[in-house]
């Protein structure tokens, strides 16, 4: 039986054998599309593994090729669909609102967008959406407290003490209460019997968010937004392939790499 890195602690963990179908875990360089496939229809935890500069340089723009194929493909389609909607249903075209807000926030931070939209942004949705996969008490509940800070009103860019008073104290109650009554076990548990769902959680919630890109939101119309989040959710899919098998620092490289490559082209 092939033997794969399938924590069974988290603290010096040993390989166990893979359960029947679940990918062995791809030593190559490059990126490897079959096995990507096969490991995020059953993702498992993983313990770091050591990889050369070189190598996790090469995993990277390998991953960062496909993503940008699949993201193409996904944006063809919501294109098309976006075109129906506007015909039939007579709104105002959603792939416009998006592309019009994300014109936005980069005027809104003048000088400042390309720190803010290619490396502040997505570090800070990396400790959000990626870091929790490394299943660690603290860094639960590190990515929880800025989630409920930012959900609460709070801003990350724009801090203002009379505005974000509240969200930082709220903030500062839940890190307390997580590092309290969290602990390593109970998130153990979760690696060995569901990390699958803990997966799909986070990346479903990463495409989630991306929905805010859209500035008048009509909540009746919510089912349909939530196609046009699909190129967030396949970003997901592939960063935290990466940031499994490579580690947090190259998940947020290849979330910069996207983000970077996006900025060139629409600024």
């Amino acid at each position: 039986m092939p033997q794969t890195t399938h924590d069974t602690s988290l603290s010096e963990a040993k390989p166990r054998s893979s359960a029947p179908g679940t990918p062995t875990v791809s030593n190559t360089s490059n990126f490897d599309f079959d096995y990507f496939l096969k490991f995020i229809s059953q993702p498992y935890y993983l313990t770091k593994q050591s990889h050369t500069c070189k190598s996790n340089i090469k995993y990277t723009l390998s991953s960062y090729l496909f993503c940008t194929i699949a993201v193409f493909i996904l944006s063809i389609i919501i294109n098309i669909l976006d075109k129906f909607l506007v015909n039939t249903l007579g709104i105002q075209s959603i792939s416009t609102q998006i592309r019009n807000s994300i014109l936005q926030t980069g005027n809104d931070f003048n000088q400042f967008n390309f720190i803010i939209i290619v490396l502040a942004t997505p570090f800070i949705e990396e400790i959000i959406f990626r870091l929790p996969l490394n299943l660690n008490k603290y860094a639960f509940a590190t990515s929880t407290t800025i989630f409920t800070y930012i959900i609460s009103g709070g801003s990350i860019f724009h801090f203002s003490k009379g505005n974000d008073t509240i969200p930082l104290l709220i903030a500062f109650v839940t890190f307390t209460c997580l590092a309290i009554f969290i602990n390593n076990i109970s998130l153990l548990k979760i690696g060995t019997h569901h990390f699958r769902r803990w997966f799909y959680a986070y990346t479903l919630l990463f495409g989630i968010i991306h929905v805010t890109n859209i500035r008048n939101i009509q909540y009746q119309l919510v089912p349909i937004y939530l196609i046009y989040i699909l190129p967030q959710i396949a970003m997901g899919l592939f960063i935290a392939n990466i940031r499994l098998h490579r580690g947090f620092a190259w998940g947020f490289a290849l979330h910069a790499l996207i983000n970077g490559i996006g900025y060139m082209l629409i600024y």
